[in-house]
Formats: structure tokens, C-alpha cells, sequence
């Protein structure tokens, strides 16, 4: 079941993005058209696939779209900003190699400007979002943590001290059978490695 939402949610997100470029490209169209008369816009629409397809393919590629669970909001803008120049590069070279000539730069550029500000707000606000809820104790992953040493330790002091990660530990196993049903930094040791 959540594999399923994980998933769902993930396609939710690669399409809201298409559509928020999509968007940005005909945003970026009627501001260009207004300053100087450019083509009609029926000219540009074959392009809008092939433009939208590329910068979905480098968000994806660069990792948009795995877990942000522990990442911060500045990770999630250096991708999308590293994601734009590759986009740039790749459908500049889309339209060199076809001989696209009659396309006007300053709706290109406006159109990625315009992309990466709508991809950035979107991705802040989604993230806070998933915080907030987090921190309010809904959307959590409950992990089983191996072992008691320091690296457990390490690792109960980090979750503790990022309740927007949403991760709930429900308990430790070790391989020490004396150490059951001891409490270790407020997690009790519920079994042994051969109960697992």
C-alpha cells in the first residue's frame, strides 16, 4: 500500500511538473509576443512535446524524483537549476540538429527563467508542506534499527533531532541476547537478529 501511494505520487509529481512547463512556455510566449510580434503560436506547439520531455528527463535523471525525506530545499534547487542548463543545452542542440531556425531565443530563455521559478516554488512548497505534516506525526516511516553500538547511537541522535524527516524508530535488535528488553538512548531492544 505504500509502494502503491509512493508511486502514484511520484507519477503525480512528473506530471504536475510537465504541466507547470508547459505552462511556463506559453507564460513565456504572450510576455515575448507582447514586446515584439513573434510567430504565431501555432507555430511553436510542435515543439512544446520535445521541450517539455527533455526537462522532464533531466529532473528525473538528476533525482527530482526520489525521496527528499532527509534532503534539504537547497538540494532540491541545485537539481532543478542543474536540470535547466541541461535542458537548455539538449533542446539547443535539438534545434541545431533539426535546423530549427526560426525560434525565437528570447522565448526560449524566457521560457526556462519562467520554468525554473515555477518548478522552485512548487518544490519549496511541497516540501514544507511534507515537513509540517511530518512534524505533526503523519507520513512517517517506521524503521527497525540493527544493532546498539555507536552507529545506532549516531543515527537516534540524528532522527531525534529531525522530527520533519518523519522517522519513527519502534525499536532496536541486536545480536546480544543479553541486551533484550533493555533501553537503549529511549528505544527499548525488542529481540535478537535470529527473530528477525
Amino acid at each position: 500500500m505504500i509502494k502503491e501511494f509512493t508511486t502514484f505520487f511520484r507519477h503525480m509529481s512528473i506530471f504536475s511538473d510537465a504541466v507547470l512547463i508547459v505552462v511556463s512556455f506559453l507564460v513565456s510566449y504572450y510576455i515575448r509576443n507582447d514586446f515584439t510580434n513573434i510567430y504565431p503560436l501555432a507555430y511553436y506547439a510542435y515543439l512544446i512535446p520535445t521541450f517539455t520531455l527533455i526537462w522532464v528527463g533531466a529532473l528525473t535523471y538528476l533525482g527530482l524524483y526520489r525521496s527528499f525525506r532527509t534532503r534539504r530545499i537547497l538540494d532540491a534547487f541545485w537539481i532543478i537549476l542543474e536540470a535547466t542548463v541541461l535542458s537548455f543545452i539538449l533542446f539547443s542542440h535539438f534545434l541545431y540538429i533539426l535546423k530549427i531556425e526560426d525560434v525565437s531565443r528570447g522565448l526560449v530563455l524566457l521560457s526556462f527563467v519562467i520554468g525554473v521559478t515555477l518548478l522552485t516554488l512548487k518544490k519549496i512548497i511541497m516540501m514544507w508542506g511534507f515537513r509540517y505534516i511530518r512534524e505533526k506525526g503523519l507520513n512517517t516511516k517506521n524503521v527497525l534499527l540493527l544493532g546498539t553500538g555507536r552507529r545506532a547511537q549516531t543515527f537516534i541522535d540524528l532522527v531525534q533531532s529531525h522530527p520533519e524527516w518523519g522517522i519513527h524508530i519502534i525499536g532496536l535488535v541486536d545480536e546480544n541476547n543479553e541486551l533484550v528488553h533493555k533501553v537503549i538512548q529511549g528505544y527499548k531492544v525488542i529481540g535478537t537478529f535470529k527473530d528477525i
